[in-house]
């Protein structure tokens, strides 16, 4: 049974009053987070197949463990986190002037192995009217060629109302993140390739600095292996698993409710609402939606040579060069990497066994041999298509004279079949 995973994230609406205490750019509202509007969460799951109306009942996360764990990321593996789509509340409180609101999303990643913990905005968008879902779909936040399951990424998303906003350097710094769209949120993957990543933290610094703005939304999540929740038996602690997930929120007003979770909860797909019942039926949740996708595919180039290029080019481009042997050094390396992300693109596309041999050949070719980093990130690619985890860089060569004969590509998706493994009976893919 094919599982889809969704995540509806909720909170905020703080109050309206003057003497409120509203978030600013400053250390203690990096950790601290005010009392949203709503306080109370739980993490609920897709159950089957979505029926003929588009709707998809909720399992809870005290169930979690009886979902499918065979399609889990694992370690070693591709990791991608998209946004895929963020919807207003049904309810909004509105201004005197108007019934729409300007709306900023917020983004900060922070993984271990990534280093990455910086506020920048990667959305803005003005006159949106309550219910609304931003105009986007599936902005790009996160990203590891392969994933350490041990630096669980954390992701803090933040949706503010910024239509109050009366700063000239403020407003104007948002309507540059307007022209960048979705670039942004990708370009935060690989920093130096893109000049809207400055922007995008200065219109950050300036919205979260200015007390009049409203925070809608202001949400924390952590990724763990899947086996991580079932070892421990904790329901509460977010497994990451392929596909959407959701978190749905309780209103300080239903606090007392205790009967509040126990009632069923539905997914409506085409709407991006939670449904929930009552005495007359099926109502709508209302709050804010964030729904987010995990995928365990390689989406962008890999940052083993984004990152070269983008030294390459602040060398060039700010006249730093003052090592040129160390610069053609750094220029045969580049090639290097290049070289082999093309081969690896090729077997990916056209997907036959000449590119593969080829690709094979560069990896194994000691005379002029690739960046040791290339050829891990090479290998652990050959080993994810063709489901070896044998494979190794000293027995790569062997292996495929071995197997070059009778190795074909499945017809439907990355596979090859027909192969052994090093040290393993032969496997039909």
């Amino acid at each position: 049974m094919k599982i889809w995973i969704v995540f509806l994230l909720t909170t905020a609406l703080l109050l309206g009053c003057s003497n409120s205490r509203q978030p600013n750019f400053f250390e203690r509202d990096t950790y601290v987070v005010n009392t949203p509007e709503y306080p109370d969460n739980r993490v609920f799951y897709l159950e089957g197949d979505t029926n003929e109306k588009y709707e998809t009942n909720l399992l809870n996360s005290f169930k979690v463990s009886s979902l499918d764990s065979r399609n889990d990321p694992i370690h070693g593996q591709p990791l991608s986190i998209i946004i895929n789509s963020i919807s207003l509340p049904q309810l909004i409180e509105k201004s005197k002037t108007s019934n729409t609101q300007d709306i900023a999303v917020i983004l900060d990643i922070s993984a271990g192995n990534q280093g990455q913990n910086q506020s920048i905005v990667v959305w803005y968008q003005r006159g949106v009217f309550p219910g609304q879902s931003l105009n986007f779909a599936n902005l790009l936040v996160f990203h590891q060629e392969v994933w350490d399951d041990q630096a669980p990424p954390l992701i803090r998303i933040r949706v503010m109302d910024v239509a109050s906003e009366r700063n000239l350097d403020t407003r104007e710094a948002l309507s540059e993140i307007s022209k960048y769209g979705g670039t942004v949120a990708l370009a935060l993957q690989n920093p130096a390739l893109s000049q809207a990543i400055p922007i995008a933290a200065r219109a950050a610094s300036l919205i979260l600095a200015n007390g009049s703005n409203k925070m809608l939304l202001d949400y924390s999540v952590q990724f763990y292996k899947s086996s991580t929740e079932r070892n421990v038996g904790a329901p509460y602690i977010t497994p990451l698993k392929t596909g959407r997930f959701v978190l749905v929120g309780r209103s300080k007003g239903e606090i007392s409710n205790g009967d509040f979770w126990k009632r069923p909860f539905v997914y409506d797909e085409m709407n991006g609402n939670i449904l929930t019942g009552n005495d007359t039926g099926q109502v709508v949740l209302n709050s804010p939606v964030v729904s987010v996708v995990v995928n365990k595919e390689s989406l962008i180039v890999p940052s083993l040579v984004a990152a070269k290029s983008a030294y390459l080019t602040t060398l060039l481009t700010e006249a730093k060069i003052e090592n040129l042997d160390q610069f053609k050094s750094d220029v045969h390396d580049f090639s290097k990497r290049s070289e082999a992300l093309i081969w690896r693109e090729k077997v990916r596309r056209y997907r036959n066994t000449a590119d593969l041999d080829e690709f094979i050949k560069l990896i194994d070719n000691s005379n002029d041999p690739l960046p040791s980093d290339v050829k891990d990130s090479s290998v652990r690619f050959l080993s994810r298509i063709t489901n070896c985890q044998t494979l190794s860089l000293t027995n790569l060569g062997p292996w495929w004279e071995e197997n070059q004969d009778s190795a074909s590509f499945d017809d439907n998706e990355l596979k090859v079949r027909a192969i052994k493994c090093p040290g393993m009976r032969e496997m039909e893919q």
